[in-house]
């Protein structure tokens, strides 16, 4: 992606996928020719420097974190990291995801370069968190979580749960269910120390999620997606705003977006958790409220990968939890049009890195940040793929936020 935005990238590692026979592989050395995580630091293999100029002519399409180790892994002694060819199971529903990769494993999926339309396509764009039609081109690959970031995988990268645990879904299978109360300063690091993207470019807080998860893996390329890029991975094509086949009913993003609070939504119905679908409980009066946060998972969060993947392979990118991207929050596309970093006025962008923040509030620790997807107290206007919901950087508060992380391939 483009980042002259942000401060040059420091290579850390590329695997370079060889001829593969079929199937998938389960071990590197069987089928792929890769570069070791740990030559993060000092001079770089010429394989490496060659294979950063262009993007590889095929990659795997799954790369699979095992987090066994857990806070005993170090960047001399990191993360296993492998690559799959395909899915356990690409003919169950689920993938043959099974519970140890959304546990102990964490597996991201290949999002390959191409061009896609975001935005509002089919509904008007009247409020500052709607978004025009724009159309963005990715000129390289990215590895996008192919489920949000669980309870269970932040214990052991953390040490502990993680996130404002007074706020926490911890019934039923709580190591199954995503982070849903973390703000974007836990995950990445406030402004104050230096971790405002972009302006200072991919530098996060060693203390926080992320750059203790780099530390772990001996790799600095994963990060939150941004806005974009989690937009266009979400939508995996589709042209209307849940995902669906007109199934359900046109619901614009108008002024009266709080009007729709009582709507439901067939597509959104199987394609994430959200207010209408186990949400919200019913109390003695028949009024829907939230659960108790000691609830199991039939309400409140769902635990990740249980409803339908969009074309993709992606989990619950719509409800359950919504996701922290990196993106500064400076007002709509259209106010905004620094936004892209490649923006040209006719709503055309190339790898965009999102809107800098101003100089004057570049080190204040209460930024806007974009947040996605909706969760599972909302409703379906606000779970769709092109609303842009934000919350300050610091906040917790609303037991909203969580992720799902992302590795770039190097410039």
């Amino acid at each position: 992606m483009n980042l002259s935005a942000v401060k040059p990238l420091r290579f850390a590692a590329l695997a370079v996928q060889t001829e593969v026979g079929g199937g998938f592989s389960r071990h590197i050395s069987r089928a792929l020719r890769i570069v070791p995580l740990a030559l993060c630091i000092g001079a770089l293999p010429d394989l490496v420097a060659a294979a950063s100029e262009k993007v590889p002519a095929r990659m795997a399409k799954y790369m699979v974190v095992d987090l066994s180790k857990g806070t005993s892994a170090t960047s001399s002694d990191p993360y296993p990291i492998t690559f799959m060819d395909e899915c356990p199971n690409p003919q169950r529903r689920d993938g043959g995801w099974t519970d140890e990769y959304k546990t102990t494993k964490m597996v991201f999926r290949l999002v390959e370069p191409g061009t896609g339309k975001l935005g509002w396509m089919s509904n008007a764009f009247t409020d500052w968190n709607c978004t025009p039609v724009v159309t963005v081109t990715f000129a390289r690959p990215y590895y996008l979580a192919v489920f949000e970031l669980t309870q269970g995988q932040a214990r052991l990268i953390t040490g502990d749960w993680f996130g404002d645990q007074r706020r926490e879904f911890t019934g039923g299978r709580r190591e199954l269910r995503p982070v849903s109360n973390a703000s974007w300063n836990s995950l990445r690091g406030s402004a104050s120390k230096g971790c405002c993207w972009p302006n200072d470019g991919t530098h996060v807080d060693p203390s926080g999620l992320i750059g203790i998860f780099r530390e772990r893996t001996g790799c600095e390329f994963f990060d939150l997606p941004t806005e974009c890029e989690w937009e266009y991975a979400a939508r995996a094509g589709a042209t209307d705003a849940w995902g669906g086949d007109g199934l359900a009913p046109r619901q614009g993003c108008t002024t009266g977006i709080s009007s729709a609070s009582s709507t439901t939504n067939t597509t959104l119905h199987v394609r994430g958790r959200y207010r209408f679908n186990g949400g919200f409980v019913q109390n003695a009066d028949g009024a829907l409220v939230p659960p108790p946060f000691d609830c199991g998972e039939t309400n409140g969060t769902a635990v990740v990968g249980s409803y339908k993947p969009n074309a993709w392979g992606f989990y619950d990118m719509l409800g359950n939890a919504s996701e922290c991207t990196l993106d500064y929050f400076s007002g709509n596309r259209v106010s905004s049009p620094e936004f892209a970093g490649g923006w040209n006025g006719s709503r055309v962008a190339a790898d965009p890195v999102g809107a800098p923040v101003p100089e004057d509030k570049k080190r204040s620790d209460g930024i806007y940040r974009v947040v996605k997807g909706g969760r599972w107290s909302q409703t379906p206007p606000w779970c769709a793929f092109p609303t842009r919901n934000m919350d300050n950087a610091n906040s917790s508060s609303v037991a909203a936020h969580g992720c799902r992380l992302v590795w770039r391939l190097p410039e």
